[in-house]
């Protein structure tokens, strides 16, 4: 990614800085050089932006102006700045045959004329589901930046959109791409949004006290806490922002912000654990129907009414602590996997009913109300988590 940087410097009370960071969206992280996807005929977003200077710990925009020169011998013409500098994207149709490169460029000026300039590379594509999916995934990524706020928030729209997973599943989407918080933030536009996405997430997290269990003791850092978010649908939502801080690929880091401010990653995934330990259904006598399960909020069911096994909400707790245990060797207390067995089994259908043979129900045998296709995945993660593969009985037949 080639710039042409201005030698002119602006000037404020106290304060030089070098004229606008102009930068473009890298199709991998890792290498700019790589070529955005695109399909001839068909419009195609290029993305890119103003990458503020930090000053005094804010974030300052100079653009004035900005110009796409798209490669193909047109341009967009010199535009005014969007008041979110961030957003210089531009929609542009190419019609080059497949396997054509083409380099394009973003300029950005400020009011002085001191300009900055990042390049944007594509690829002419053959119309093919990798690429048609390559496609999507690009601007996906854009639409979650574009709606990245100045606090940290991702708010993408849609139902439970200013849910804290909702962002944590944001922030996880750019990690999984490559676009980590440690990025270089002065050539990648996303650096900044995962960044402070994850720093939101984190300074949301509650810390709240917990002891022994029936079947075990919850606390495996022995630190007296657990942490987690505070919406009383928290088993859905923790396992989301275990994937975000785990996907961030650095368990050393150290948080800044919230109750967890001084702690490293590692430790605050082990206390996102320890709250599923502490929250997990417990045995009621003669009643095996729930144990081992989770619903919306720990604790409920616990030899009480209400709640009951949920197989849609477990599986978030197994999609979260299945990475933090793999990747960061966090721990899983074995008794938690035990007693999650016993929802595993009150909830597989092994036979009895032929049409729904091998499948998992969401509150137990054989009760599928959205289909056994769709709640069966629950029950296979679960599974895993659990340490059982695909040769026991209940991966069999689905």
């Amino acid at each position: 990614m080639k710039r042409i940087i201005s030698t002119a410097v602006l000037a404020l009370p106290g304060l030089a800085f070098a004229a606008p960071n102009a930068a473009t969206v890298p199709w991998v992280a890792t290498n700019p050089n790589i070529p955005h996807d695109i399909i001839s005929g068909q419009a195609t977003r290029l993305k890119g932006g103003e990458i503020p200077a930090i000053v005094a710990g804010n974030k300052v925009y100079t653009a004035a102006t900005y110009e796409w020169d798209f490669g193909d011998g047109t341009t967009s013409g010199v535009r005014p700045a969007p008041a979110d500098k961030r957003l210089m994207a531009m929609d542009h149709t190419y019609n080059a045959p497949d396997g054509s490169l083409i380099t394009a460029r973003l300029t950005v000026c400020d009011a002085g004329g001191d300009c900055d300039s990042a390049i944007y590379r594509l690829a002419v594509r053959q119309r093919t589901l990798e690429v048609e999916t390559n496609i999507a995934i690009d601007d996906g990524l854009w639409y979650l930046h574009v709606n990245a706020r100045t606090t940290g928030q991702i708010i993408p729209s849609g139902g439970y959109n200013t849910r804290i997973s909702a962002t944590a599943a944001a922030v996880n989407a750019f990690e999984v791409h490559g676009h980590l918080p440690s990025g270089d933030r002065e050539t990648n536009p996303y650096v900044d949004s995962v960044g402070g996405g994850l720093n939101w997430v984190l300074g949301t997290l509650q810390s709240r006290g917990l002891g022994n269990q029936a079947a075990g003791n919850p606390d495996s850092n022995g630190n007296g806490r657990y942490l987690s978010v505070a919406s009383g649908q928290e088993v859905y939502e923790n396992g989301m922002v275990m994937d975000a801080i785990v996907a961030s690929g650095n368990p050393n880091a150290v948080a800044t912000v919230g109750v967890a401010n001084g702690d490293t990653y590692l430790n605050i995934v082990q206390d996102l654990i320890d709250g599923y330990a502490y929250g997990q259904m417990e045995h009621n006598a003669g009643d095996l129907a729930r144990r081992g399960s989770w619903y919306y909020t720990y604790g409920v069911g616990n030899n009480s009414a209400g709640g009951h096994a949920d197989n849609s909400a477990s599986q978030w707790a197994a999609i979260g602590m299945i990475p933090a245990e793999r990747q960061w060797g966090a721990i899983i207390p074995q008794w938690v996997k035990d007693q999650n067995l016993n929802a595993m089994d009150y909830t597989f259908q092994d036979g009895a009913n032929g049409a729904e043979c091998g499948t998992f129900g969401y509150s137990s045998r054989g009760y599928c109300p959205w289909g056994c296709a769709a709640v069966t995945p629950s029950g296979m993660v679960q599974l895993v988590m659990d340490g059982k593969g695909p040769g026991v009985p209940a991966f069999r037949g689905i």
